[in-house]
């Protein structure tokens, strides 16, 4: 099944004897760059910590699944297996790798059991922007990231301020449904560039 790039659905309802090893050959179908699988049932299939630690891990890199159904898995904790599919969906350590995470898995289906809040808000963002993976990035950077540091583009010194220019201007276009403030953080980068490169800034204008 690893190399498997036609199968769509996979149904492993009610196999109560899958071990983490067996979770962790599933992963290497889900990190398959070809994979085409959207539909993953693992309902009664004795999913815990371990094994939904091993699938999220796996979701980083896959940009096919939309449907995960995870009803009768008791042993998955708040505290470690929901925290690793938040951290799939939407990880907020840097800007760079938000925008790496996963923006595809649409569905989490898994009764009496209410998900943690940032997994709602990422799965609701894939949801409104499916096909669109690119934008429900954007709109995860500028949900969960205030402050756009600019240190790491100034060894280049203004080359790159064009650049960061049309990526906001370009952000103001996509479609969103929270208070993004584009204009104030656009102007909070250009103020980044001018006060580390002052005198090529001088030099340009003149």
């Amino acid at each position: 099944l690893t190399e498997n790039s036609t199968l769509t659905e996979l149904v492993v309802s009610r196999c109560r004897s899958i071990t983490l090893r067996g979770y962790q050959h599933l992963s290497n179908l889900l990190k398959n760059p070809s994979c085409s699988l959207q539909m993953l049932d693992l309902k009664g299939s004795n999913v815990d910590d371990e094994a939904m630690s091993a699938v999220a891990n796996a979701l980083s890199n896959n940009q096919s699944l939309k449907y995960l159904f995870l009803g009768n898995n008791h042993a998955i904790s708040a505290s470690k297996g929901w925290v690793a599919l938040s951290h799939a969906l939407c990880d907020v350590s840097s800007i760079n790798k938000t925008f790496l995470s996963n923006h595809t898995l649409q569905t989490i289906r898994m009764r009496s059991v209410e998900l943690p809040h940032c997994l709602i808000s990422s799965l609701r963002l894939n949801r409104i922007h499916r096909g669109k993976p690119q934008v429900a990035a954007v709109n995860k950077i500028l949900m969960h990231h205030d402050d756009f540091n600019m240190d790491s583009f100034f060894e280049c010194g203004l080359k790159l301020l064009p650049f960061v220019i049309d990526w906001f201007e370009r952000a103001k276009d996509f479609p969103r449904d929270f208070e993004a403030n584009i204009e104030q953080r656009k102007l909070s980068a250009m103020f980044q560039f001018v006060r580390e490169c002052p005198l090529l800034c001088v030099a340009q204008e003149a």
